[in-house]
């Protein structure tokens, strides 16, 4: 029969293990695919900013909606050229931070230099905080079990 002590430490090594880093990083890269619908149309995007998170893999339908346009991200060397009623995807990992501009790589008129948008990458701060919490739950659970040890020492 386990003492209670053993008991323990095999419940803290247990969760341990469970919160180690490699379990954490397998659940980031099954993330879901963050999908957006934009139309594209004279002049402008529409949404004109999308908003991912890092490591996160974007899927792009893009629709155009009258003339042939391009669409361009800076950054990312992503280029795409969609006609009208034309219906495009585009699928990529969001794996630079930052605020990334959009352009449309067709000349489609004259007003063609305003037609932009913006990909904003935000930090994935959920994933970096498990990815420390992981780290840190082994060193808790050894302090936590050396109190456990000293407070019987001082109960014998």
């Amino acid at each position: 029969m386990l003492k209670r002590r053993d008991f323990l430490k095999t419940m803290f090594f247990g969760a341990a293990v469970a919160a180690s880093p490699a379990g954490v990083l397998a659940k980031a890269g099954d993330a879901d695919v963050k999908e957006f619908h934009i139309k594209l149309s004279r002049y402008s995007y529409s949404p004109s900013t999308i908003r991912v998170k890092q490591g996160d893999r974007v899927r792009l339908i893009l629709e155009g909606m009258d003339l042939e346009h391009g669409f361009y991200i800076d950054g990312y060397d992503l280029n795409v050229t969609v006609r009208h009623a034309e219906q495009k995807t585009l699928e990529f990992v969001a794996d630079k931070q930052g605020a990334f501009k959009i352009r449309c790589s067709v000349v489609c008129g004259p007003m063609h230099p305003f037609m932009t948008g913006k990909l904003v990458v935000e930090p994935n701060t959920p994933f970096w905080t498990a990815i420390a919490l992981s780290m840190l739950t082994p060193f808790a659970a050894l302090i936590f079990m050396r109190m456990l040890d000293r407070r019987r020492d001082d109960g014998d």
